[in-house]
């Protein structure tokens, strides 16, 4: 349930038999003051959402961040040194998954932790 803005009235503004006169009456304005502490949060005060880690990306996803990380070279060269199994899984395949065992060792190869690996995919998804 939303908590509607309290207002605070102006002393001054209360006539002679204890009604607040209509200052639209007078040509004035109606002065209030927001009481801040009755307002709801707003978004930037919330906190923010955590991004969502990939289950998959495209092979072009994966192959422009390796890029831009300056890895696709040193990646290849790791591809050409393993089983003819991952080679055919690394040039044919058309999405990579973050779960695939093979996936995981070509990321244990570089040296990487579970949360660089997320940060690659999460990365990776937005180009």
């Amino acid at each position: 349930m939303m908590a509607e803005a309290r207002t605070e009235i102006d002393a001054s503004r209360i006539g002679r038999r204890g009604y607040l006169r209509n200052p639209v009456a007078y040509g004035e304005e109606y002065p209030t003051r927001v009481v801040d502490d009755a307002i709801p949060p707003t978004a930037p005060q919330m906190a923010p959402e955590e991004p969502q880690i990939p289950v998959r990306i495209s092979r072009r996803q994966f192959r422009l961040h390796l890029l831009a990380l300056g890895l696709l070279d040193t990646v290849e060269a790791w591809i050409d040194t393993q089983p003819l199994e991952t080679q055919i899984a690394y040039e044919s395949s058309s999405t990579f998954v973050r779960s695939d065992a093979m996936m995981q060792a070509g990321f244990d190869a570089l040296g990487f932790e579970t949360a660089q690996v997320d940060a690659f995919f999460v990365a990776a998804a937005q180009l």
